[in-house]
């Protein structure tokens, strides 16, 4: 999602579908969905399942710092 989570990261223009700007996709979601999202990852999209790679409590302190960016 690039360094401040705008979609536009250096490999973004690779990516088909493009990563999602988070600063205003999260907001759109509730935070169970997000973890859901982050922890399965998204089918048919370069969001792969972290789920494997990171605990729950990493998972939520993740979406609180997505939470962050769209201040």
């Amino acid at each position: 999602h690039g360094p401040v989570g705008r979609g536009n990261g250096p490999l973004a223009a690779r990516l088909r579908p493009p990563p999602a700007d988070l600063a205003v996709h999260v907001p759109l979601h509730a935070d169970r969905d997000l973890f859901q999202l982050i922890h399965d990852g998204v089918a048919g999209t370069a969001m792969a399942p972290f789920g494997g790679h990171m605990s729950e409590e990493e998972i939520w302190h993740t979406i609180n710092y997505l939470k962050t960016l769209e201040q």
